[in-house]
């Protein structure tokens, strides 16, 4: 891949991560934008993927919203965070600036109405009450937003060797034995549940932080 985004390899350099941070900042390469998560309008963050025409380049778009107003910019800390401290696990997280027209029309292919009420509601309006949108030298509507690389090897948590029992809050609890070889799992989230308070992002488990 000339841009340097390479979706299926995680050997990130600071030349791949340059070139990757160009080519998705560059709104005019998006091929299409479609919104995720249609069926779950409980969803607390309203997330779009963008694509690009490079071979499976995709990139999550993340909004700031009425209960998460810093979500977008915790997720490009938290890529110069990584970076800044060698980790290198963090995919290309940049700034990308949409055209809210190009939301409605990816909102409207969907043909849910009770997602479109519910969208226009939490995510449209709420971008106005909050003083988000801008207007561009084209005179059209804008709106900036995080783009993260999406991984073609993406899988949830739970289907991989971090899966954990749903009760694992509880072993945070003191005193309590953990019923995990090594305390791998719970290292782990231990390690996330940090991460998450440090950049400032609570939705991921109102009860991910105990005392």
């Amino acid at each position: 891949h000339r841009s340097g985004c390479i979706p299926w390899d995680t050997g990130y350099t600071a030349q791949r991560d340059a070139s990757c941070v160009r080519y998705l900042q560059n709104a005019s390469k998006i091929v299409s934008i479609l919104p995720l998560a249609v069926h779950d309008i409980r969803s607390d963050t309203v997330k779009f993927m963008a694509h690009y025409p490079e071979p499976a380049v995709q990139a999550v778009l993340q909004f700031s919203q009425k209960r998460s107003i810093v979500e977008p910019a915790s997720e490009v800390v938290s890529y110069h965070v990584d970076r800044l401290l060698g980790i290198r696990m963090v995919p290309p997280t940049t700034w990308v600036t949409i055209k809210l027209k190009a939301l409605r029309q990816a909102v409207q292919g969907t043909a849910d109405l009770e997602y479109m009420v519910w969208i226009d509601d939490v995510f449209f309006r709420a971008l106005d009450k909050l003083g988000l949108v801008r207007v561009d030298v084209d005179g059209d509507r804008v709106v900036t937003a995080s783009a993260q690389l999406w991984l073609t090897d993406t899988h949830p948590i739970n289907y991989s060797v971090f899966n954990v029992p749903q009760d694992w809050p509880q072993y945070f609890v003191g005193g309590r034995k953990l019923p995990l070889p090594d305390g791998l799992p719970l290292l782990a989230l231990s390690d996330v549940a940090v991460l998450d308070f440090v950049l400032g992002l609570p939705d991921r488990s109102a009860r991910l932080y105990v005392t």
